[in-house]
Order: structure tokens, then C-alpha cells, then sequence
């Protein structure tokens, strides 16, 4: 308790020091019970979001992706018979291959778009992996990505990322469009 104290008296102090000479600084407080597990890189490690960022900073190399960086979440290999899915977050910069997560239990999931959600974050879903270089090359070769039509301004298309939507594309009352529910996920299959 006396290192949590000492450790938020330095932080206001960095805060304060920053202040002074002209500089905006503020630390960031991972929400523990908002936490998951998964792999980042090669080793199973706890992941804590905060309000800026997704980060794990107790195991080396460390693991930090800026949320003011994502544009979409994709969920990868979901599906009733698996024990764990992937999370793909996609860079706002488009020549920028997307962080990934991997093998993230299942009962994690509801908790992690509903956090998504709250950080008004899009996402989808999907039951395989994606190949993302190609993907990424295909959209940063589209510049009319996030427009629902063609070049020719007749022909509909799906805008944005909504061509990884897997699930509820078609007359299950899902509204298109948001990405930030349940990505159409039908329970009537169940």
C-alpha cells in the first residue's frame, strides 16, 4: 500500500514537473478487472486496457497499442467448437500491418466488445484467419473505402469494414452500418 502511495505521489509530481515546463503529460491506470489473457507476441500474457491504450507491461518485449491508432477490431476463428479466438486491431494508418492478439478464451470475448464498444471502437467477426497483408493492401488501394458505392456512385457496395462482417448480412433485422453490437451474431443457429 505504501509503494501504490509512493508511486502516485511520483506520478503527480512527473505531472506537475511536466506542467511547468510546458509539456501534457498524464499516466494511464489499467483496468485490472477489465483484463484478458493472450498472445501478443510468443508467450501467453495478461493484457490490461486503459482509457488510451491496450497494454502489458510486465513481460518483455511489452506489448502497447494507442487506441487514438485503431480503426476497427477484428475478431478472428470464432466459432461454437473452439476454446479461444484472435483479436486483429487494424491501424488508422492503412500501410501499417494490424496488431494481433491471439488466443484469447472465449468467456473473455462479451467483456472485450463491450469495452470496445464503450471506447467506440468498431468491430466484426468472423470464424477463420484473414490473410491481413492483402487485405490492408486492398483497402489502402481504395479510395473510396469508407463510401457505400462504387466509383461510379450507382453500384452499392459494402463501406468500411463491413466486408468482414461474417455473420447477420442478410434479413436477420441487423442495421448494417454500426458495427459497435453484437456484429449481427444470430443465436437462432443455437
Amino acid at each position: 500500500k505504501r509503494l501504490n502511495e509512493a508511486f502516485k505521489d511520483f506520478c503527480r509530481k512527473v505531472e506537475q514537473v511536466a506542467k511547468k515546463n510546458g509539456y501534457s503529460l498524464e499516466f494511464d491506470i489499467p483496468y485490472r478487472d477489465l483484463g484478458f489473457s493472450g498472445n501478443p507476441h510468443k508467450e501467453m500474457v495478461f493484457i490490461q486496457p486503459t482509457l488510451n491504450c491496450l497494454c502489458n507491461l510486465t513481460e518483455t518485449p511489452f506489448f502497447v497499442v494507442d487506441l487514438s491508432n485503431v480503426d476497427h477490431v477484428h475478431f478472428e476463428r470464432v466459432t461454437f467448437m473452439s476454446k479461444a479466438f484472435d483479436m486483429v486491431l487494424i491501424n488508422k494508418d492503412f500501410t501499417k500491418q494490424p496488431w494481433r492478439v491471439d488466443m484469447i478464451p472465449n468467456e473473455d470475448k462479451d467483456a472485450i466488445q463491450e469495452w470496445l464498444t464503450d471506447m467506440e471502437i468498431s468491430y466484426t467477426e468472423g470464424p477463420m484467419n484473414l490473410n491481413w497483408k492483402q487485405i490492408m493492401s486492398t483497402v489502402d488501394g481504395d479510395d473510396r473505402f469508407y463510401m457505400d458505392t462504387e466509383e461510379d456512385e450507382v453500384t452499392p457496395k459494402e463501406a468500411g469494414w463491413e466486408f468482414l462482417r461474417m455473420f447477420g448480412k442478410d434479413g436477420d433485422g441487423d442495421s448494417a452500418g454500426s458495427g459497435d453490437d453484437d456484429s449481427g451474431y444470430s443465436e437462432n443457429s443455437g
